[in-house]
C-alpha cells in the first residue's frame, strides 16, 4: 500500500515566506524612490530659488520676479549695496524662504520634520557682477523608513541642496563707473597720471 504525503501545508508556508520577501522588497524600492524623489525636488527648488535671486536680489521690495514694474527698477537707488547691504540680505532671505518652503510643501512626498532653512551668500566678482550660493535644508521622514532602520541603513533624513547663479547688475556698474570718472576728473593729479601713462605707452611702442 503506497502512502502519499500531503505537501499542501509546506507549499503554503513557502508561498507565505516568498510573499513576505516580495512585499519587503517592494516597500524598500518604494522607500528608496521617495528618498530619490525628495532629493531631486530639493535640487529643483534650490535652482528655482537661485533663478529668483538672480532676477530680484537687487530689487529688495519685489517679492515675485513675475511682478516687476518700471517703478521697481527706477527706484532701486544708487550705491545700494554699500549703504543697505544688510537690508538686502534680510529682505531676500525672507522672500526666498517663503518661496522655497511653498514649493517644497506642494511637491513633497515625505513628512516635513522641521529644520527648514535657506542660506544666501553673495560674492562680488567684478564691478556690477556677482555670484550667489544658495543652500536649501530641510528634515524629512519617509513612508516605510522603519525598514531601513531594521537593516541598519541610514535614510539621511536631513537633506541639503546647493545651487549657484551669476548676476549682472548694469545699474551698479554704471553708478560705479560714473563715480570713478567724476573723482578722476576732479583730481588735479589725473592730468599728470595721463601724461605719465602716455609716455610709458610711447616708450613701449618704440621698443616693441
Amino acid at each position: 500500500m503506497k502512502i502519499t504525503r500531503n505537501e499542501s501545508g509546506a507549499i503554503m508556508l513557502e508561498a507565505t515566506f516568498c510573499l513576505i520577501a516580495c512585499i519587503v522588497v517592494i516597500l524598500m524600492v518604494m522607500s528608496f524612490g521617495f528618498i530619490v524623489y525628495q532629493r531631486a525636488m530639493m535640487g529643483i527648488v534650490a535652482n528655482q530659488v537661485a533663478e529668483e535671486v538672480a532676477v530680484t536680489y537687487k530689487l529688495r521690495t519685489v517679492t515675485d520676479s513675475s511682478d516687476v514694474s518700471e517703478s521697481d527698477v527706477v527706484g532701486v537707488g544708487k550705491y545700494r549695496y554699500f549703504l543697505y547691504s544688510q537690508d538686502f540680505v534680510d529682505a531676500n532671505y525672507t522672500k526666498l524662504s517663503i518661496l522655497a518652503q511653498t514649493r517644497l510643501t506642494k511637491t513633497s512626498l515625505a513628512n516635513d520634520e522641521g529644520g527648514f532653512d535657506v542660506s544666501i551668500e553673495r560674492r562680488a566678482d567684478d564691478v556690477g557682477r556677482a555670484h550667489y550660493t544658495i543652500v536649501v535644508t530641510n528634515k524629512y521622514s519617509y513612508l516605510f523608513e522603519g525598514i531601513f532602520s531594521t537593516l541598519n541603513i541610514d535614510a539621511a533624513n536631513t537633506l541639503n541642496a546647493t545651487s549657484y547663479v551669476a548676476d549682472t547688475d548694469i545699474l551698479s556698474y554704471v553708478n560705479t563707473k560714473n563715480t570713478t570718472d567724476y573723482i578722476i576728473s576732479k583730481n588735479p593729479v589725473s592730468d599728470l597720471l595721463d601724461s605719465v601713462i602716455g609716455l610709458v605707452n610711447t616708450v613701449i611702442n618704440i621698443f616693441s
